[in-house]
């Protein structure tokens, strides 16, 4: 069902969108991964989905699923609701099921749209928790839009780093600090690397 999902959307974006993908060398073939990206639109996480060969989770706003034709969407590439505002235990513990599994979670570290479409809001502690309890691999990425009809977006893929235990300690800070700082650093470091490219291009 996930490939027939998958297919479908990847036919929809290339209809609607010029999709470039750059860095896909980077992503882990297999192993427990978190996808940790900058989000400006909606349809980050599918676009996310289709770039990469393996399947992919991700979370979706619980209002998404209310239309029931794009519920069943979502769902069928492996998308499963959180509700804002809140701690959504539920969704944290499928999250961190998906992962123990070796499964790959995309991830939007900000929590919510970067309606600017530059740099990065202030990260939200999600990934770190998820990063600390987990010690999946974290995969940073950039999304370089708009999204607009028949417009280029970029996906970039950072190189995946590991947050250790001891570098934390060696840093003098918990764990999920010492996550928080380096989800951070990776993603401003794919951003401007996408940025600087996307000028040039």
């Amino acid at each position: 069902m996930y490939y027939i999902g998958r297919f479908a959307v990847k036919l929809l974006m290339s209809l609607i969108f010029r999709i470039s993908v750059q860095g896909a060398n980077h992503i882990p073939e297999q192993g427990a991964l978190l996808i940790c990206s900058r989000h400006i639109s909606n349809w980050d996480p599918l676009l996310i989905g289709i770039s990469m060969k393996r399947p992919v989770s991700f979370m979706a706003k619980e209002e998404l699923f209310r239309f029931k034709p794009l519920g069943m969407l979502i769902k069928s590439v492996h998308g499963f609701p959180i509700h804002r505002g809140g701690n959504d235990r539920a969704a944290i513990k499928t999250a961190l099921h998906i992962l123990s599994l070796g499964g790959a979670l995309v991830l939007f570290p900000e929590g919510t749209r970067n309606r600017t479409g530059k740099g990065l809001n202030p990260l939200q502690r999600g990934a770190a928790l998820l990063a600390s309890r987990s010690q999946a691999a974290i995969l940073p990425v950039a999304i370089i839009g708009p999204y607009r009809l028949f417009g280029k977006v970029r996906i970039v893929f950072g190189e995946p780093f590991v947050v250790m235990p001891e570098a934390a300690k060696a840093a003098e800070l918990s764990i999920a600090e010492f996550a928080e700082a380096r989800i951070a650093s990776a993603m401003y470091d794919v951003l401007e690397e996408a940025t600087r490219d996307s000028a040039h291009s």
